[in-house]
């Protein structure tokens, strides 16, 4: 009898045999949960000092804060790329709470950051483009 799953991924996609954890003791990871948690509060104070009621201060300062906060820990992608769209999402996500109803021309502007990060990437000099904790993938192109 054949299995129903299909092949197995090869060894080293994308991650490894590692198991994936949370990034609990990586500053950076830090860093951007404690913006997200002060965009939230912020966002939710705000939000409490305009009068708006307590359904809009959650879906517009609490959840998204909770999402950046998310996020933060999340385990480090395996591409340099991946990271980029990361973090860049995690800052866009704990600043949501500040832009109120605005938030959705936030989100829409994650795509056009990381195209702009990428683009910034490829005209950097050949010595600062790739941090070597970025050099994870054997075999990755640049």
């Amino acid at each position: 009898m054949t299995s129903p799953l299909p092949h197995p991924a090869p060894p080293h996609y994308p991650y490894g045999p590692d198991p994936l954890l949370p990034a609990w003791g990586s500053v950076k990871a830090q860093a951007l949960a404690v913006l997200a948690l002060l965009g939230a509060a912020s966002g939710g104070w705000l939000g409490h000092a305009a009068g708006w009621p307590v359904n809009e201060v959650a879906l517009l300062a609490v959840l998204p804060g909770a999402l950046a906060v998310t996020l933060a820990f999340a385990p480090e992608p395996a591409t340099r790329l991946g990271t980029m769209a990361k973090d860049l999402l995690c800052l866009a996500t704990a600043a949501a709470p500040l832009c109120g109803p605005a938030i959705h021309l936030l989100i829409a502007a994650v795509p056009a950051l990381l195209a702009g990060a990428v683009a910034l990437d490829r005209g950097l000099p050949p010595g600062l483009r790739v941090p070597a904790r970025y050099r994870r993938m054997p075999g990755a192109r640049r």
